[in-house]
């Protein structure tokens, strides 16, 4: 793709807009679209010139309609400067074909990742950016960030560069698969959907006083908020594990102090981790003709499935059963020691949201050591879920009571109704037996929602942990 004389295009500002003098007009950055930062005598501008065949008229049209709608509602965002013959977009012929170009105020302030209580306010600027836009409505078709743009694209434009390595394609393809089911299962159409920029990793913005002004939204469109909040989640991820959390935590604390986050959104977010990381890695073979093939090389696509095997470890427990096949009940088996990595997976997964909104960043080695302290075959029970296993229980049967010790449900099978229908076979044999049912949860856990539903009333607590009881009739 042609770099175009800086020199060149000032001169083309300076003759089109009415900025005043153009002092410079110098090369910032050639990666997605090329832009340029132009100094005048007065404000800063920034100058993107759109590659060929990289956006449609319609796409550019939907992204400046956005700009000017945010703006109007009062967010701070970087928007389209009108010409002199009143138009925001410009076509500028270039060797490889027309290319439009379009004239951006300069966000003021400076990129902010070290600024102490950052990810906060970052959190916070997000979810006034998704309140502004309840509203938005653009008479321009784009591109949704579906699972066609974010998952199978991405897929089609990796997979020629693997052709030695058909091992690793076929897992990458297998990866891919499981992904959009598990989507598929939260169910995707339950999620919440609405504008969203698509790069909001904490940069793309800078900080200057207490405002926050958002710029580049080259990758904007309607799509899902839980791919939005895990874009963030995504890029804090590559670093320091401590530091990550921390970020993330202080992060969703800002953003549902604006705005309120579903829980079924919340729990979408690692699966949209690993979308992101596809759309990541497409995004870096499919402009290969244009940003070169230096590095895309085994190294690369080694550390690439390495990433992808760290999230699986984390997050990937055993896929959901059909909803068909769901409803063939709820199974038990008693645990054994073989048992003992899917649980602690299981365990992991489950708590890990009630930890960090509890107890601040999750501490792996901590919480491994929680687990081992816990856990033990004798007595515990597998769930199974249409077969497959699900989590896990351990009802102690005691001489006054039943005590719900445990009752852990991987992420991507709850809010179907199996936690209520084990409490439920619980509560039947205390009836039977004519005794309570007791059970402890952490004070943030949202699952005190569901006991309470199932007639759990509170009969105690600390400064973590809440106990329930529950009486028979």
């Amino acid at each position: 793709m042609t770099i175009l004389s800086g020199d060149a295009l000032g001169r083309r500002v300076a003759a089109d807009y009415d900025v005043g003098a153009v002092r410079a007009c110098r090369l910032y950055s050639p990666s997605l679209t090329h832009t340029y930062l132009v100094e005048t005598d007065g404000p800063r501008y920034m100058l993107r010139v759109y590659r060929t065949g990289w956006r449609t008229a319609a796409d550019i049209g939907y992204e400046l309609d956005v700009l000017q709608h945010l703006a109007r509602k009062g967010v701070a965002v970087s928007t389209p400067v009108p010409g002199r013959d009143g138009r925001l977009v410009r076509v500028l012929p270039a060797q490889e074909g027309p290319r439009p170009a379009v004239l951006f105020t300069y966000a003021p302030g400076r990129a902010a990742f070290d600024v102490a209580g950052y990810p906060g306010r970052y959190g916070r600027a997000v979810a006034a950016v998704h309140n502004a836009a309840a509203d938005f409505r653009s008479r321009h078709r784009r591109f949704r960030l579906d699972l066609r743009h974010l998952l199978d694209a991405p897929l089609a434009a990796v997979l020629p560069f693997l052709t030695h390595r058909p091992e690793d394609q076929r897992r990458l393809t297998v990866l891919a698969e499981t992904l959009r089911r598990r989507v598929a299962a939260l169910p995707a159409d339950a999620l919440e959907t609405g504008f969203c920029h698509g790069d909001l990793h904490g940069g793309n913005a800078h900080l200057e006083g207490e405002t926050i002004t958002f710029f580049d939204f080259d990758c904007c469109g309607p799509g899902w908020r839980a791919y939005e909040l895990a874009v963030y989640r995504w890029d804090t991820s590559s670093g320091d594990p401590d530091r990550a959390a921390a970020d993330w935590a202080e992060y969703l604390a800002g953003y549902t102090a604006v705005r309120p986050l579903r829980d079924l959104d919340l729990a979408a977010v690692p699966l949209f981790v690993a979308v992101r990381h596809f759309w990541w890695l497409g995004l870096q073979c499919g402009n290969a003709r244009d940003w070169g093939i230096g590095y895309r090389e085994d190294r690369f696509f080694d550390h690439q499935l390495r990433v992808f095997d760290a999230w699986e470890a984390a997050h990937l427990t055993p896929e959901p059963p059909s909803p068909a096949t769901m409803t063939a009940g709820v199974a038990r088996r008693p645990a054994t020691a073989a048992d003992a990595e899917f649980a602690r997976r299981v365990h992991h997964a489950a708590y890990r949201d009630v930890v960090e909104r509890q107890f601040g960043p999750w501490d792996e080695a901590a919480q491994d050591a929680f687990f081992a302290a816990a856990w033990g075959d004798a007595g515990f029970e597998i769930v199974l879920a249409g077969g497959t296993p699900c989590g896990y229980i351990c009802v102690e049967d005691r001489d006054a009571d039943l005590h719900v010790r445990e009752l852990v449900i991987a992420p991507a099978f709850q809010n179907r109704g199996i936690g209520a229908t084990l409490l439920r076979q619980v509560q039947h044999r205390a009836r039977a037996r004519g005794v309570p049912v007791h059970l402890g949860t952490f004070t943030r856990n949202r699952a005190r929602a569901l006991y309470e539903r199932l007639g759990f009333r509170e009969i105690g607590r600390t400064e973590t942990h809440f106990t329930l009881s529950w009486t028979p009739d």
